[in-house]
């Protein structure tokens, strides 16, 4: 069922789109993590209305650990308590410090995060654009690079020799569905030096 046939079977939900979170983070919204969604009208809260909910993930340097908030009326809050006890109980405890710490005094740490990634991107974009064959799309965002290799038709095998060939370690572009075949996707939240090494490393696999 598409998404629009469910959201028009309820009315009273409002979904954020991705063009609007681009627009939302283009204006300038500190962190892209954080981000409100609505059900019901905002300036009208109906009974299952939530407020705000945010996560505490790859900006704050703590994928994985899933911590996250919600805000939202005093009615629903004992049902929301319910929910949470019964799937995970609870965050544990040095989840809960890391992300006190995280929103007391994270913001640096995102700024430099953001500078490092950028430059990693810059110099990963511009090395890849000298090897024949490789192909991609400079990403405005994210710490991934997703470049179509030409003549690769089988993303985990050509993933695979790479591993056992070269010591170079790429995610199959099949992992992310059919349409993804024949890409790979290369992750530079790395020094330059060792991105430099793997983009040599798949010189050598390229040409074997």
């Amino acid at each position: 069922m598409r998404l629009e046939t469910l959201l028009a079977a309820r009315p009273a939900v409002r979904a954020i789109t991705a063009s609007k979170i681009r627009e939302l983070v283009n204006e300038g919204l500190g962190n892209p993590d954080v981000l409100p969604f609505w059900v019901g009208e905002p300036d009208e809260p109906t009974p299952d209305f939530i407020r705000r909910a945010g996560i505490d993930s790859i900006s704050w340097l703590m994928t994985g650990w899933r911590l996250g908030w919600l805000v939202v009326p005093e009615a629903l809050a004992a049902d929301l308590g319910k929910l949470i006890e019964y799937n995970t109980s609870c965050a544990p405890v040095f989840v809960q410090r890391a992300g006190i710490a995280a929103v007391t005094h994270g913001e640096p740490v995102v700024a430099h995060t953001l500078e490092r990634f950028r430059k990693a991107r810059d110099f990963l974009s511009g090395e890849l654009a000298g090897i024949p064959g490789v192909e991609f799309a400079r990403p405005p965002g994210t710490m991934y690079a997703f470049l179509r290799v030409a003549g690769v038709a089988d993303s985990l095998g050509f993933c695979k020799r790479l591993v056992r060939e070269e010591g170079l370690g790429l995610a199959p572009g099949s992992a992310f569905g059919p349409h993804g075949e024949g890409f790979v996707r290369w992750c530079f939240a790395t020094s330059l030096e060792r991105l430099a090494e793997g983009v040599a490393r798949l010189r050598r696999g390229l040409a074997s």
